[in-house]
Order: C-alpha cells, then sequence, then structure tokens
C-alpha cells in the first residue's frame, strides 16, 4: 500500500484519553474518589481524574505528566467553572446526576480536539 512506510503520528494527549476511556468502560466508574475497588472485583472503577491520571505499572499510581495535564485542561475548558481546574473536574464528575455515559461523552469530545 501506498501509505505502509509513512511513520505512525502520536498523539500522547489522546493516548492519555482513550485510555481513559478504556478503563472506565472496562473497570467502570465512580463518584467522591479517584478509585474504588468494587465489592467483589479486582478492578479499580474510577472517576473522571482518577481515569486519566492513573496508569497501570506495577500496581496504580497517581502519575501527573504533563499529558495528563494537558488533558485535565482540555476537559476543563468542556466544562462550567466553580474554582480551579481540578476542583471544577471533581465537582462535575460528582454531580449526582451525572451519569457514566456523560463522562465517556465528555472524554470522547476531548479526545477529538487532542
Amino acid at each position: 500500500m501506498p501509505f505502509d512506510n509513512l511513520p505512525v503520528v502520536s498523539n500522547p494527549v489522546r493516548d492519555v484519553i482513550d485510555q481513559a476511556i478504556e478503563r472506565i468502560e472496562t473497570n467502570g466508574w465512580c463518584r467522591g474518589s479517584l478509585g474504588v475497588h468494587p465489592k467483589g472485583t479486582r478492578g479499580l472503577s474510577v472517576c473522571l481524574l482518577g481515569a486519566i491520571g492513573i496508569y497501570q505499572v506495577r500496581g496504580w499510581y497517581f502519575a501527573p505528566t504533563p499529558d495528563v495535564e494537558e488533558a485535565k485542561r482540555l476537559l476543563a475548558e468542556m466544562i462550567p467553572r466553580c474554582g480551579d481546574e481540578q476542583h471544577s473536574l471533581f465537582m462535575w464528575n460528582d454531580d449526582p446526576q451525572r451519569t457514566r455515559d456523560e463522562v465517556i461523552d465528555l472524554l470522547k469530545r476531548v479526545r477529538d480536539l487532542a
């Protein structure tokens, strides 16, 4: 094929968001915590911030890399502000009316902008 030898262009921010979407779709979504282990499972359900900031490398840990910070900035631009960027994302995620599908939809919209 004519394009087979072209290099693959990576977008680290988009990669962070894709992993966040996959993490929520696979392990679930939560409110009120970066992540929780639902009873009877081994997975970690995560909130919006937990999904973009927690990576699986020899266990779970929070990794505030420049790519994660840029993903947070893009997410915060898409929601109403109430305080700083991180507080706004927590408040948006933890709204009692919020759904898992709305969180995934927000991530997908931001991924398309990244």
